[in-house]
């Protein structure tokens, strides 16, 4: 039981650090921007979207990388909690661990996801006797999400 608290408390702390990001551009009213257009810094995209283009820029792509890695983080999650729950295979603590899986960057996170993909790779291979092949992972942060994701999905089938 303490566990599946532990589990949900680290879910609220990731969904509270998505939130903040979100927070930079679309928590400014309308009326704040129609009274900034009428400072002088009159653009129909400042108007429509509540701040100028290149204040959000940054943080809306910001909120999307960190979206994207926060959805990778809770498939990693839900992964590792089936294999603490799992009820004819006992692995190893380790490997469904969940604490230390946040970065501090985007670059950090996705690192410590594909570490602990690799790990549980492992530690499936050792008790289910499946063989992993070795991938090199792409430099480009794209791809390299979605062959993160396609790695998770894949370990998610055979618990």
């Amino acid at each position: 039981m303490k566990k599946y608290f532990m589990l949900i408390g680290a879910f609220a702390f990731i969904m509270g650090i998505s939130g903040t990001y979100a927070q930079s551009c679309e928590t400014k009213s309308k009326e704040a921007a129609t009274q900034e257009s009428s400072d002088g810094v009159n653009t129909a995209a400042s108007t429509n979207s509540g701040c100028k283009p290149s204040a959000c820029r940054g943080a809306k792509t910001k909120f999307g990388e960190a979206r994207v890695i926060s959805d990778l983080r809770l498939s990693l999650i839900e992964v590792k909690s089936k294999m603490e729950n799992h009820s004819s295979i006992s692995f190893s603590p380790r490997s469904y661990d969940i604490h230390s899986i946040i970065g501090e960057t985007d670059d950090e996170s996705l690192s410590i996801i594909k570490n602990e993909i690799e790990i549980i790779e492992r530690e499936l291979s050792q008790k289910l006797k499946v063989q992993f092949t070795e991938q090199a992972y792409p430099e480009r942060k794209a791809r390299l999400v979605s062959t993160l994701r396609a790695r998770i999905s894949d370990l998610a089938k055979l618990l």
